[in-house]
């Protein structure tokens, strides 16, 4: 299993990498459209929402992970997906430090679409200058399949929520913290002796 070393609050822990991420949500992919075959074939569910939510749980897993917040700083696994327009997430990289809000349950991922949704308002501003269609045709869209929409988001989140877990599942404490002149970092007395 690769690993890296983290410090929060001045404990080293060793956590995944980012094919630990990938590895383990995939099965978590799988393990879901099999599970909810039943639930399509019984009229539960529709096929689409279950696509629509696989997809999400795609994105959420292999596009837009809690790790780019590194995107800044080097190749982190999501950014070989994004291929040429990886330097579109440098700003988010900038902005966010690793393992903080973007490694929150509920704002991380918040941030991350918000960031996305800013960069799609963009092109999409562009796109309505150049008198395309495609606006009205995704607002269309969108407003024609809530549904679908909601079900990608929550196949996202459901993503990043297994990247936290296996953050904290996996992620071991490893030694004793260093001094860093905190007050955290003062929890092993001074030896006695000469100074």
């Amino acid at each position: 299993m690769r690993l890296a070393v983290l410090r929060v609050f001045d404990k080293t822990f060793v956590v995944p990498r980012g094919p630990v991420h990938e590895s383990f949500n995939s099965l978590l992919i799988l393990a879901e459209y099999v599970f909810t075959r039943s639930a399509v074939a019984n009229g539960i569910l529709s096929e689409s929402l279950v696509l629509s939510h696989v997809l999400g749980f795609a994105a959420g897993t292999y596009l837009i992970t809690p790790d780019l917040d590194m995107a800044d700083r080097k190749a982190v696994t999501p950014l070989r997906f994004w291929g040429p327009l990886r330097a579109l997430w440098w700003p988010y990289g900038r902005a966010f430090k690793h393992r903080r809000l973007s490694h929150t349950w509920l704002l991380g991922p918040a941030t991350r679409l918000a960031y996305l949704m800013a960069l799609a308002a963009l092109i999409l501003a562009l796109a309505a200058r150049l008198k395309s269609p495609l606006p009205g045709l995704l607002f269309r869209w969108v407003g024609d399949h809530p549904g679908l929409v909601g079900a990608w988001v929550f196949g996202y989140f459901n993503a990043q929520w297994a990247h936290l877990i296996v953050d904290r599942v996996l992620g071991k404490p490893r030694g004793r913290p260093r001094a860093t002149g905190s007050r955290h970092a003062r929890v092993h007395p001074r030896p006695r002796g000469r100074a």
